[in-house]
Parts: structure tokens; C-alpha cells; sequence
């Protein structure tokens, strides 16, 4: 394991192997600038380069290697290269565009949807020119966009290495309730087994159809979620709106709303319609899988076409020169506040909530501590030698903390059996904390109901660091308090009996 063989030097490999996504992040970073200068002029391109660089939710992903930052990059190029397709359908234009949504739909299964909203986007447009248009000309287009995604579908099997590629659609293993059907195992199946769609074969590689069935099995699942302090066995429709909006500072939002409202205003372009369409649908097919709830970054691929829509702010500004320093006011201001918490972005909530202080009142996993700070703590121990750790509670159990000078000793898990088993006699408390000592509580594990570390919220908090590690010291007395106010508790619980 990487942690075994390198320890420490471990995260310096990672460092490296990150730069990856950041150069996807630059990749977007430069369509965004070239396509809001073409599209708004006046320097919209640099408002909008602004606000995706500063971006929290964006800062975080491009140093992660995860598929977030590469999908939102190539599925951007991919939209671009339609639009230009679109306004002139040559053979260049087609297979430059079938070459970018081949390499869009091998970032993420996110994309999948693009084929289907092209056809929508193209026959649109087709009906809006009907009058200019002849039968011949739909044809001729017709035909350069059928070879468009046939060139897709060949970058996507070669990415795969055609591996079962036109294998019958019968012929697959689902474990998804939608596509399996009445398994008579229960575990595998397959819905056209039977029918006449099964002998069917699937152009698309075996794995990329059985992965799409597998993220399906994910969301169908009603694995627990939290959001503002709640937790439940399934998601929220509104979960990525909510997450978006506490999650971007308050000046990139107050800019969207603007957008949005000078949009209804002026109505959008033929081009801007191509620009949001693909995240108008991405946003709203994630935001329907209400399986589970864990990741705001499953959003991020609509981002860059959102950011660039955004310059129409920008351009409304225009010479009114009051309006556009308001405009530059919030623009420096969100880039203040994200700077501010940098390089802590992860765990970056706006002011509407109160502050990154507040971030795990609202939500968790990876949208505000994946055990990004443990060197954080490891420089904290070193500097503080007179403060001994006790017990750490890490949000991932993947690394031997010893290698980071730090004690691989836990704290004590809570009591969490039901109030009625709680009393005075039939407890024995040496097994259950809290005990005296000096904690270290990532804020996964302050958050998440089934840690065992819940109680610490109940005592105050000597320390943060970075926003996700919450230093504890409990005394004897602290210790006392707490068990004196759950046995209060145990009994103002019990019912009256007649």
C-alpha cells in the first residue's frame, strides 16, 4: 500500500499525481475566457474566468482526482465544439465535435445525456430556420450528424478498448432494480433477457453499460443523507440548489440571480439556449436521483456553461459605469472570501449560513471534510508539544497516523443504545465515553449519527483547525455534567402510565 511503503512521502506523490486535474481546470479556465469574450465581448471573458477561478466548489475539485473537473473541462469543449458545428456543419466541424463528446462521455457517465439533447438542440434549430432551410440541406445535416456520433461512439469503445462491445443487451448481468427486473436470485438480471430488444447488440462497451447500471444501483439505493442537521434514509430533490447556494460566496450568487433576471428580461440568444441546455438537464437528472445525497461535485460538470452564461451580466453593464462597479465590487468581494478561507476551500460555506464555522450544521462527506487536514494536525502536534492527543477521530481509516507523529489511539464511542437501557445501575460507563482527555474530532464524525462521536458536540470546543478539526480537553467534571444530563434526560423521556 502506498501509505506503508512511503509514509509521509506519500502525500508528495499524490501532489503530483493531482496536477492532472489541475491542468483539466485550466483546460475549462481557457474555453470559458475565449467563449465569453466571443459571446458578450467587452471583457466578459475575464469576468467569467474570474468567477471560475475563485470558485470554492472549484478550487476544491481540481486538485482531487476524481472525474468531476475532467468531465466539467471536456464536456465544455464538447458543447463548444457543437455550437460551432451548429453554425457551420462541415465535414472539419463534425469531426472535431464527435471527437470531443467521445472524450466527454469517457470523463463521466454524466454525459450520456448529450446525444439525446443534440438532436433536441439541432431539430430546434432546424424548425427555427425552417423557412431558409431546404430538404436538401436537413438531409446533408442529417447525415454529418449521424457521423458525428458515430465518431463519438468509435472514441468511446477505443477508450475502452472495445472490450464487449455488441454484446446482446440481453446478454448483461443488472444489478439495478430498473434494469434487472424480477430477478429470481435477487441480485442479477436482466429485464430483455426475453423479449425481442434483448437480442438487440449494444454498440457501447460492456463496462460503460454495466457502470451506468452499477451509479443507477447507487441512487436507487436510500443510502442516509444529511442536510441542515437532518438525516434520512433517501435524498433531497432540492439538495444541490441548497448546496450550491451555501456553497459559493454570496457575491457569486447575488451575480447569478442577476443573470437569471436579466435573462427574463431579454430572453436568451439561439447560442446561449445551445450553452445552457446541457447543464439545465445535467442539473436537473442528478437533482432527480434522490437515492442518496453525499456530493455537491457531481454538479460541477454544469458549472463552466452556467459561469459562462454569467458574463450577460457583464455585458448588461455595458458604459453604465455605477452598475459596473457595483458588479466589480461583488466580484471582489466573493474573491476576498474565498481567498480568505484559501487554501481551506473545501470546507468553504458562505456568510449566509454564518461562515465556514457553520459548514457542518448544513452538510457532509465530501462537501466538507474527506481528511483533507490531517497534515494540518500533524503540524499542530509538532508545534504543540505540551498538548498531547488522546484520541483522534480521522474521517478516513486509510492511513497508519503513527507515520505523521500522531497517536493512532481513538477516542471512546458514545452511548447510542436506546434511552430506556439507560441508568444509573445498569450501565457500566467505563466501556462508553466520554472519558477525560485531550480529542482530536474530524467534523465527519462530528456529524455523522452512527460514529459514536456525536457527544463531543455537547462540550466546548477548544480548538479548530482548518475548519474540520475540533480540538477537545474533558475533565473529570466535564465527564460528570454529561452523564448527570443524560440520566435527566432518561427521565423526563419516560411516558406517564395510567
Amino acid at each position: 500500500m502506498l501509505w506503508t511503503r512511503y509514509g509521509r512521502d506519500a502525500f508528495w506523490y499524490l501532489t503530483v499525481a493531482r496536477l492532472a486535474s489541475v491542468l483539466w481546470s485550466v483546460l475549462a479556465l481557457t474555453v470559458i475566457f475565449v467563449w465569453g469574450n466571443r459571446l458578450y465581448q467587452g471583457g466578459a471573458g475575464t469576468f467569467c474566468a474570474a468567477i471560475w477561478s475563485f470558485s470554492p466548489l472549484v478550487l476544491t475539485n481540481a486538485q482531487m482526482i476524481t472525474p468531476d473537473t475532467c468531465a466539467a473541462a471536456l464536456g465544455l469543449c464538447a458543447v463548444y465544439g457543437f455550437l460551432n458545428w451548429l453554425r457551420k456543419p462541415c465535414l472539419l466541424a463534425t469531426y472535431l465535435a464527435g471527437l470531443l463528446l467521445g472524450l466527454a462521455e469517457l470523463s463521466k457517465f454524466t454525459w450520456v445525456i448529450l446525444p439525446g439533447v443534440w438532436v433536441m438542440l439541432w431539430t430546434a434549430t432546424c424548425f427555427r430556420r425552417r423557412k431558409e432551410l431546404s430538404k436538401k440541406e436537413v438531409l446533408r445535416q442529417t447525415f454529418l450528424l449521424v457521423i458525428l456520433h458515430a465518431i463519438a461512439l468509435a472514441v468511446l469503445n477505443l477508450g475502452y478498448g472495445f472490450e464487449g462491445t455488441l454484446t446482446r443487451l440481453g446478454g448483461h448481468k443488472f444489478v439495478s432494480a430498473s434494469l434487472r427486473g424480477n430477478a429470481a436470485d435477487g441480485h442479477y438480471g436482466n429485464r430483455f433477457s426475453s423479449s425481442i430488444i434483448g437480442a438487440v447488440p449494444t454498440p457501447l462497451p460492456s463496462n460503460y453499460v454495466l457502470g451506468i447500471d452499477r451509479q443507477k444501483l447507487d441512487f436507487e439505493g436510500g443510502y442516509k443523507s444529511y442536510l441542515r442537521g437532518k438525516w434520512r434514509n433517501r435524498g433531497w430533490w432540492y439538495y444541490y440548489a441548497y448546496g450550491m447556494l451555501v456553497k459559493e460566496p454570496l457575491g457569486f450568487v447575488v451575480l447569478f440571480l442577476a443573470a437569471i433576471a436579466i435573462t427574463i428580461r431579454s430572453k436568451l440568444s439561439s447560442e446561449e439556449v445551445v450553452l445552457l441546455a446541457p447543464s439545465a438537464v445535467l442539473f436537473l437528472l442528478v437533482s432527480s436521483q434522490t437515492g442518496f445525497n453525499h456530493h455537491l461535485r457531481y454538479v460541477l460538470p454544469a458549472y463552466p456553461m452556467v459561469i459562462v452564461w454569467m458574463g450577460k451580466v457583464w455585458q448588461y453593464c455595458g458604459n453604465r459605469q455605477k452598475l459596473r462597479y457595483a458588479v466589480l465590487c461583488l466580484v471582489l468581494f466573493s474573491i476576498s472570501r474565498s481567498m480568505w478561507v484559501y487554501p481551506h476551500s473545501h470546507a468553504f460555506f458562505s456568510l449566509l449560513i454564518g461562515g465556514s464555522h457553520y459548514g457542518q450544521y448544513h452538510l457532509s462527506d465530501s462537501n466538507i471534510d474527506w481528511g483533507q487536514d490531517i497534515l494540518l494536525l500533524s503540524r499542530w502536534s509538532a508545534s504543540n508539544p505540551d498538548k498531547p492527543l488522546d484520541g483522534i477521530a480521522y474521517s478516513l481509516d486509510l492511513l497508519d497516523l503513527s507515520r505523521l507523529g500522531l497517536t493512532k489511539e481513538k477516542p471512546p464511542r458514545g452511548y447510542v443504545a436506546s434511552a430506556d437501557a439507560l441508568s444509573s445501575e445498569g450501565l457500566d460507563r467505563t466501556k462508553f465515553g466520554p472519558k477525560p482527555g485531550r480529542y482530536a474530532i474530524f467534523a465527519r464524525n462530528l456529524i455523522e449519527h452512527s460514529s459514536g462521536y456525536e457527544y463531543f458536540r455537547e462540550f466546548e470546543v477548544k480548538e479548530i483547525l482548518g475548519y474540520t478539526i475540533y480540538i477537545y480537553e474533558l475533565n473529570e467534571q466535564d465527564v460528570a455534567n454529561y452523564w448527570e444530563r443524560r440520566l435527566t434526560q432518561k427521565q423526563e423521556n419516560v411516558p406517564d402510565i395510567d
